[in-house]
């Protein structure tokens, strides 16, 4: 059953690849006037584009890579606590009390 997880986990994160990359991408491509800006306020432009084309990169290289890990990771945790809460069972004579279940 593991096993199946991982490969469903897989099998979205390369079915949703195409979609980000190509998002990523546009966005990324929008941003190249900015970061090979001249003239007045070339300065200013370079700053903001470098900035904001650096953050896409990094943001969807951890997206990629770092969002169906951490998915696996809080499937395992949350696997480990599947028992449920702890409930204590109330003192024996209480327990004589009860009529047996139908």
């Amino acid at each position: 059953r593991p096993r199946r997880k991982k490969r469903n986990t897989k099998d979205a994160a390369r079915l949703r690849l195409r979609p980000i990359i190509m998002t990523s991408l546009a966005f990324a491509m929008g941003m190249v006037p900015l970061v090979l800006a001249s003239g007045a306020g070339a300065a200013s432009r370079i700053a903001v584009g470098t900035g904001v084309l650096g953050g896409m990169i990094a943001a969807t290289v951890l997206g990629i890579l770092l969002i169906p890990l951490l998915y696996l990771m809080v499937r395992r945790i949350g696997r480990r606590g599947a028992d449920g809460p702890r409930v204590p069972l109330p003192p024996p004579d209480l327990q004589a009390d009860r009529e047996p279940a139908r």
